[in-house]
């Protein structure tokens, strides 16, 4: 009889220690007040005055550090919290992001090479420090002579080039002009995309600013003015086994 009423009362303190452990991994903290001992026939059995276990909230989160923190690098506010999967999420986010942008930047510089590279070849440009409206103005005329002469037609005698082996080109043919001025535009769309690549990251850091608040206000609500009683009581004289729980708001 003795032993069964021991099993028992193994059983009801597996259970109990189970409640807790479950509580405490909603972020609770647990004090154990101590606790008497009582023998009763031979087996030592622990007399607990209650409460046995006070459970309190834990300390409540900055919902201002939480929205920066996300501000800064999506998904921190929400680690801070404790909600990591929306911290995985938004971290993915951020490092695809990156990644198309800079694949999209190395896609432009390699297509710029290769349509300055055809118009050396078949223009005779001598690449050396030219600015950007240089490679527009030789895929729109065959020469730098027809260039000049419009020009000087729309008296527009800034943009006129010095007529020198710098500033020189001449293409083999028009379909080749062509072919280049084509390649010029379709980078230039290419390298558009990173304006929405950044877009799409900047809209990130904010989404996960405004989501790491949110879950902070909801932590902050959810453990205010929150308190657990647990009391468990074993009598062996009567044996009897007794686990109560209470929370209060």
């Amino acid at each position: 009889m003795e032993s069964i009423y021991r099993g028992k009362y193994f059983l009801y303190l597996l259970i109990f220690v189970l409640i807790v452990e479950q509580i405490n991994a909603q972020g609770y903290i647990i004090h154990k007040p101590p606790g008497a001992s009582v023998n009763y026939n031979g087996f030592k059995y622990e007399q607990f005055s209650p409460p046995i276990f006070e459970l309190q909230a834990g300390e409540k989160k900055s919902v201002s550090q939480a929205f920066f923190y996300s501000l800064l690098l999506p998904g921190m506010g929400e680690a801070y919290v404790g909600k990591y999967n929306y911290t995985k999420f938004f971290l993915s986010v951020e490092v695809i992001g990156w990644g198309l942008y800079v694949a999209n930047r190395m896609q432009v510089k390699s297509r710029e090479q290769d349509y300055k590279n055809f118009a050396t070849q078949h223009a005779g440009v001598n690449s050396a420090s030219k600015e950007d409206q240089y490679w527009i103005d030789i895929g729109k005329f065959d020469n730098i002579y027809e260039y000049n002469e419009q020009r000087r037609r729309e008296r527009d005698i800034n943009a006129i080039y010095e007529e020198n082996t710098i500033n020189y080109w001449r293409w083999d043919n028009y379909d080749n002009r062509l072919f280049y001025d084509g390649q010029r535009i379709e980078t230039r769309e290419i390298e558009r995309r990173e304006v929405f690549i950044i877009g799409a990251i900047v809209l990130n850091h904010l989404v996960s600013a405004i989501n790491a608040l949110r879950l902070a206000k909801a932590y902050n609500k959810g453990i205010e003015q929150l308190s657990w009683n647990i009391n468990m009581n074993v009598y062996p004289s009567s044996q009897q086994f007794y686990l109560s729980l209470i929370k209060s708001f």
